[in-house]
């Protein structure tokens, strides 16, 4: 075509507002045409133009920050370009994840993406929620940073990970592990966000750290007592014993250290809760389940009494189930 009839045809495909196919046209000549062409448009039709256009030679018609922001608030970086990456990290940070999907997942590239997420809590720009929860979940199975922490607090307080059900970021289990002053901090002024916390793996394997943790948020109880019931809820989320009985060993020695009745019937009816729904049949599972859990309790009696009245409260629970069970399977017989 000659240079009028590239005009012509980029004229007629404006008029019919046909602005994907007139964004391929541009996209596909040489500069000098495609400048001539884009010069020809009215303001309005390269305000629509700009954004569908995918060129790295046209720097120099985005001449203000407006015209900037319109090229490079939709656009994605695959492959690592300089002028490209400040751009989005002004504009569109979260156009940068792919980078982090296709490169090795080395020190440099985490701490490049610390650099890219901070820029996506600033500007609260979460244009692609999905890739971002993926590419968090892939690096934080490797790496952990106070910096990162914070950053994953932010986005999970701006419910940036919903979507993912039940996708809690691993550093925030460590985070708040690490600094019980800031979990009580954040109990006051959101008391509801204890529902999601775990604690982290390495809870497990040191006594006294997990006692330094534990002791704080007790203490802290004395000026906000459900506090205790928030405790407790976090214990029973931590499991078995290495002897296969509930709970963890750590939980026991906690509840024998504090002796506090209430926090040991909030560990019992917060892992009576985890529970969840469950099919009312004859009653003799839940039979069976009374009577292992009445063992347990009797294992428990002498070294761990408080340990051993979470059992009997669970084992209690069990008792009643299995005589409602029993009682509706003889009244409405299947």
């Amino acid at each position: 075509l000659l240079v009028d009839e590239y005009l012509l045809v980029a004229s007629l495909l404006c008029s019919g507002n046909k602005m994907q196919s007139l964004a391929g046209l541009v996209s596909s000549v040489d500069l000098p045409r495609a400048t001539e062409i884009y010069n020809s448009l009215s303001a309005e039709a390269q305000t629509h133009l700009l954004p569908l256009l995918y060129r790295d030679d046209i720097y120099e018609w985005l001449s203000s920050p407006e015209l900037e922001r319109l090229y490079w608030q939709d656009k994605e970086l695959g492959k690592y370009s300089d002028r490209a990456y400040h751009s989005l990290m002004k504009y569109n940070p979260c156009g940068l994840l792919m980078l982090f999907v296709q490169e090795d997942k080395t020190p440099d590239s985490f701490n490049r993406l610390i650099e890219v997420v901070h820029a996506i809590v600033d500007t609260n720009n979460y244009s692609n929620i999905g890739l971002l929860t993926h590419v968090v979940q892939e690096y934080d199975s490797l790496y952990y940073s106070e910096e990162w922490a914070e950053l994953c607090l932010a986005m999970y307080d701006a419910a940036v990970f919903k979507a993912s059900y039940d996708y809690y970021p691993s550093c925030i289990s460590v985070y708040y592990y690490d600094h019980p002053d800031k979990m009580v901090e954040k109990y006051h002024a959101e008391a509801t966000f204890f529902s999601d916390y775990r604690l982290p793996h390495v809870a497990y394997e040191d006594l006294n750290r997990f006692m330094e943790w534990s002791d704080y948020i007790y203490n802290a109880a004395k000026e906000a007592p459900l506090l205790i019931s928030k405790l407790g809820a976090i214990m029973s989320k931590i499991g078995l014993g290495k002897d296969g009985i509930f709970p963890h060993e750590h939980v026991r020695a906690a509840l024998e250290k504090y002796s506090n009745d209430a926090l040991t019937r909030s560990v019992a009816f917060e892992w009576l809760y985890s529970r969840g729904a469950r099919f009312v049949q004859d009653g003799l599972s839940e039979r069976k389940k009374e009577l292992q859990y009445r063992e347990y309790a009797r294992t428990m009696e002498l070294e761990y009494p408080q340990t051993a009245k979470v059992l009997s409260i669970i084992a209690d629970d069990y008792h009643w189930e299995a005589k409602h069970d029993q009682l509706d399977s003889e009244l409405f017989p299947q």
